[in-house]
């Protein structure tokens, strides 16, 4: 079946050289049926070695009107699909119209915009990483991707189906010209694959002009809202998933620790596991001052939200659940959203009775974008950018949102535009609300990674901004002590509520040859295996101060582990350090649930004069060890068992063998091996071994 004719446009306002090269990007194309009409009013124009090609035709004007050289050339163009290219620039790869066909056919669009490739010094600066992607243009989201794409202001480079070249006014700007297209309905597209390339000598890409624009998203209108009754009793919405359910101890203990009056929290969820619902039944009867209330999202409701298109998305669908408030929570009139990377330090009941005045939530402004003329907040909101808000902490007038329809409202305009969002469910809020927020004080969400936003008495500590600031990622580059207190504050407060759970024993984590590397302390901070000291054998470089509410103690010599505290010990060598903050729990969980007396764990490798990490396949699995020593075990599980780290073992079992014969500890950990009955592998990594 013969391929459509795609007539290719060049109108020619001035000679040059550069059309040859233009033409010969065109000429070496795999597609089969193309046409070539140039447009100009020069009555010889250097058509060199294509001049005889049966393929080119010249239109001649009357004077250098591109509008007209324009419009004439779409009137005599034979094909059904035009595709327009300035005579300095030219076609990426010898398939560029195969692949611009390729997609008009397989989405049956109308207008295909893509990314262009810059060329400079004779070398193509072509990104890579979403070549496969394309995306809907539509009215909703037309304006974000304006602002998002220089491209959306070039008619350069577009293949259009003809009837809808035909309708063009090409008397107007180039932006209006694809602004008109959107607005005409037709089905245009954005891929972020490079088919034409800008010459940098050219000069810089033109802008958007937003006095040009006439396409804007929609805003939800400001409400006249009667004085809002504001509920005595505090309800605040988390949202989980079985990724971040364990994340949320810290914020649950922390608000039961700081309520003066009783709390609804209501956690919503799509699906958690067992362990995970456990857990939170476990934590709801410990925590005496929250009423922590399960709210699963039902099959219409969640389908609804997964028609939202989120390959852009650095989030899961889950930060979208909050929207949801209104259907899922229809007896609750005022709520107050937390993030899960939160911490609170008081009580929240002067932020639950701000008045929101006609406004439907209250929020704190994104203090990294606002107070940066030139960041995302200004490009995004314009004028209004100094209002844009994090919305890592919102308080929500559900009874005005439900009067408004917001999830229907809102949940269609996130359909239609979220692939063009920056910061995803963030971006969604400030623009379709950015007439209905009320700004409140930051110190209701203070951005840990914001330096100038760490306030003296911050009320909810947020673990987001530039630095990326996790408590549960390792952190040992943080020089700020009031970062370090707060990252450390967020564990010692999950520590404290899995201590509360359940009765877990005492692990003494033994430091052989010295602690002196900040990155092998903080992978022993951010554990959140609630019950453990750390025993140094060796010199300790660090301070009371460093090691925050963790106990520790300096031993000169193996004998002295008789006086440790722990039931258990479990030894880390040299520069080698754990990788997840829950690999002690797991760790400890195995060898309690299965009774173990000796337990290798597996590590990954760390070559620091190369920078690079070796890693192992894993199984995560419990393997019973079978081999008859020490030895043969390192011959099948690459050296897991070649030294001290990683490895758990009972205290009784070790001191007993440390009574009875003065040997290193490699020698104990040997005889353990071949003396203890229950031992095993744990095929899973949880330490580094850094070489």
């Amino acid at each position: 079946m013969e391929k459509e004719l795609i007539s290719v446009l060049i109108p020619v306002l001035e000679e040059n050289n550069l059309l040859l090269s233009c033409l010969q990007t065109i000429f070496e194309q795999d597609y089969p049926n193309i046409e070539i009409i140039i447009s100009t009013k020069h009555e010889k124009i250097n058509l060199g070695n294509f001049a005889n090609d049966s393929r080119i035709r010249v239109i001649y004007t009357s004077e250098d009107d591109l509008a007209m050289m324009r419009s004439k050339a779409v009137e005599q163009a034979k094909g059904e699909f035009i595709v327009f290219l300035d005579p300095r620039g030219g076609l990426v790869g010898q398939d560029a119209l195969t692949r611009m066909f390729y997609f008009i056919e397989e989405k049956n669009l109308d207008v295909f915009i893509s990314n262009l490739t810059e060329f400079a010094n004779n070398i193509f600066r072509i990104e890579t990483g979403k070549n496969d992607i394309l995306e809907e243009i539509n009215p909703i989201n037309y304006y974000f991707y304006l602002k998002r794409f220089r491209e959306l202001c070039l008619l350069e480079g577009k293949l259009i189906r003809k009837s809808f070249a035909k309708l063009i006014d090409y008397g107007q700007s180039e932006q209006k010209m694809i602004e008109q297209l959107v607005k005409l309905k037709a089905n245009v597209a954005w891929y972020y694959g490079n088919t034409f390339f800008w010459r940098k000598e050219r000069g810089e890409l033109p802008r958007y002009n937003l006095a040009e624009t006439e396409l804007y998203p929609p805003v939800l209108p400001k409400q006249a809202i009667s004085e809002e009754q504001i509920p005595n009793e505090i309800n605040i919405l988390l949202c989980v998933d079985d990724n971040y359910c364990s994340k949320s101890y810290a914020l649950l203990y922390s608000l039961n620790q700081t309520t003066l009056n009783k709390i609804n929290v209501y956690l919503v969820y799509r699906e958690l596991n067992t362990y995970n619902l456990t857990m939170m039944l476990k934590i709801a009867a410990q925590l005496d001052m929250l009423r922590i209330v399960p709210v699963k999202i039902d099959d219409y409701h969640y389908n609804q939200l997964k028609l939202f298109s989120l390959h852009n998305s650095k989030l899961p669908l889950s930060a979208y659940y909050r929207i949801l408030a209104t259907k899922l929570l229809p007896q609750v009139d005022r709520i107050i959203y937390l993030d899960i990377d939160m911490l609170v330090t008081a009580d929240l009941t002067n932020l639950w009775q701000t008045p929101l005045g006609n406004n439907i939530i209250g929020a704190c402004c994104d203090l990294p974008l606002t107070e940066q003329e030139n960041s995302w907040s200004y490009q995004f909101l314009g004028s209004k950018g100094n209002k844009y808000f994090n919305s890592g902490m919102l308080v929500m007038n559900l009874a005005i949102m439900r009067e408004v329809n917001f999830f229907e409202k809102i949940t269609n305009f996130i359909q239609k535009a979220a692939n063009a969002f920056v910061l995803d469910d963030q971006d969604a809020l400030n623009y379709f609300l950015q007439d209905s927020v009320e700004i409140v004080d930051s110190k209701y969400n203070t951005i840990l990674g914001y330096t100038n936003n760490i306030t003296s008495e911050p009320v909810i500590v947020h673990y987001c901004g530039y630095d990326g600031l996790k408590p549960w990622e390792l952190n040992p580059h943080v020089d700020s002590k009031m970062k370090v207190k707060y990252l450390n504050c967020h564990r010692t407060n999950t520590r404290d509520l899995l201590y509360k759970i359940a009765n877990f024993p005492k692990v003494s984590i033994v430091i052989m040859g010295g602690l002196k590397e900040k990155r092998k302390l903080e992978s022993l901070l951010f554990q959140a295996y609630p019950n453990f000291e750390i025993i140094i054998l060796g010199d300790n470089a660090f301070s009371s101060e460093d090691f925050a509410d963790i106990k520790y103690s300096s031993i000169e010599s193996l004998a002295e582990l008789v006086n440790a505290q722990g039931e258990y010990f479990f030894f880390l060598d040299g520069k080698d350090y754990l990788t997840k903050y829950d690999s002690l729990l797991n760790i400890m969980t195995v060898a309690i649930n299965n009774h173990i007396d000796l337990l290798l764990t597996q590590s990954m490798e760390l070559v620091e004069k190369e920078g690079l990490f070796y890693i192992k396949k894993e199984s995560k699995q419990l393997i019973p060890i079978e081999e008859p020593s020490l030895t043969a075990f390192n011959d099948k599980h690459g050296n897991d068992g070649g030294a001290s780290s990683g490895i758990l073992c009972s205290k009784k079992d070790f001191v007993k063998f440390l009574n009875e014969n003065e040997l290193g500890i490699e020698k104990i950990l040997q005889g353990l091996y071949e003396r203890v009955l229950n031992k095993y592998y744990l095929e899973e990594i949880v330490w580094v071994k850094v070489e």
